[in-house]
């Protein structure tokens, strides 16, 4: 299996739309900032140093909060990214 690598940064207040992950599991590891999640209608706060693991058909969102940008590092444990914005 292939796996696909993504860095994101997100500014105060941006947020990543509603998506589900139809057929990859995807492993999130926290770099820097801080950030809230929504997965399976569960929130969730983070911040630099932690790991989320959301498994496949997980519908999820999250959101940068406070000053400082959010640095992650998204694992998408397939060939391809798969992903359906709901």
């Amino acid at each position: 299996m292939l796996t696909r690598f993504n860095w994101r940064t997100l500014n105060y207040r941006t947020c990543v739309a509603l998506s589900v992950g139809a057929q990859l599991d995807e492993i999130q590891f926290i770099r820097e900032g801080r950030g809230v999640w929504r997965v399976s209608g569960q929130t969730f706060e983070a911040s630099a140093g932690d790991i989320f693991v959301i498994k496949a058909g997980e519908i999820h969102s999250f959101r940068a909060v406070g000053k400082s940008p959010l640095v992650q590092l998204d694992v998408h444990l397939s060939p391809r990214f798969i992903q359906e914005n709901l």
